[in-house]
């Protein structure tokens, strides 16, 4: 991940995966008897104490966000897919190929609210997803039924929702734009099951 320089936070007067299913890993390690094994763990975070929220952050993130970024922004998800299965054999690829796409492909929208230093979000067909800034890390169960082990924390004014499992590790991040009128969501998936991270950024605007 490459690290970009500090910006001022944006301000404005308007309220503003996950991961690898088990499933996949087990049949891809059937299917290629050379995989590498998991990569190391990340250490958890530091502290487990809750993390007051800025105002202008909360202006800047809460809000309900339509996806925008069209044909694109799809075809980019497939490329990412298609590199991270390229290494499986072609049974497993098949399978793992559209189940990795399914959870890599964009939400249709995400409506992101804040309670004192609790965070909240939720998309159409998908389950809430809820836990405090910087505190400990809570169980989070997808629609796929992937359980993970998620932390919700905030880096340079955008808001990270990082989980990992015994098969591999992700996050998503949400950046707000300078108008607070766009929201960048980088969906980042990990594991030594497959031949590159799932990486692809996805485009939001705000509902009016």
């Amino acid at each position: 991940m490459s690290t970009r320089p500090r910006e001022a936070l944006p301000r404005c007067s308007r309220p503003p995966p996950h991961l690898l299913p088990t499933a996949i890993v087990l049949l891809a390690l059937a299917a290629c008897a050379h995989a590498p094994p998991p990569a190391p763990e990340p250490s958890p975070p530091p502290g487990t104490e809750g993390t007051e929220i800025p105002e202008d952050v909360r202006r800047t993130l809460a809000g309900t966000w339509v996806y925008a970024g069209g044909e694109a922004e799809l075809a980019a998800v497939d490329q990412a897919v298609d590199r991270a299965t390229a290494d499986m054999g072609f049974l497993a690829r098949g399978f793992a190929f559209e189940a990795l796409r399914a959870r890599a492909r964009p939400r249709d929208r995400y409506a992101l609210s804040f309670d004192g230093r609790t965070v909240t979000i939720a998309s159409p067909d998908h389950p809430t997803e809820r836990g405090e800034v910087g505190g400990p890390p809570v169980s989070v169960t997808d629609r796929f039924g992937d359980e993970n082990q998620t932390t919700f924390r905030l880096r340079d004014g955008a808001l990270v929702e990082a989980g990992k499992s015994a098969d591999g590790s992700g996050e998503t991040v949400f950046t707000p734009s300078a108008d607070c009128q766009t929201l960048r969501v980088r969906r980042l998936m990990e594991s030594g099951r497959i031949s590159a991270p799932v990486d692809v950024t996805l485009s939001y605007r705000r509902q009016d």
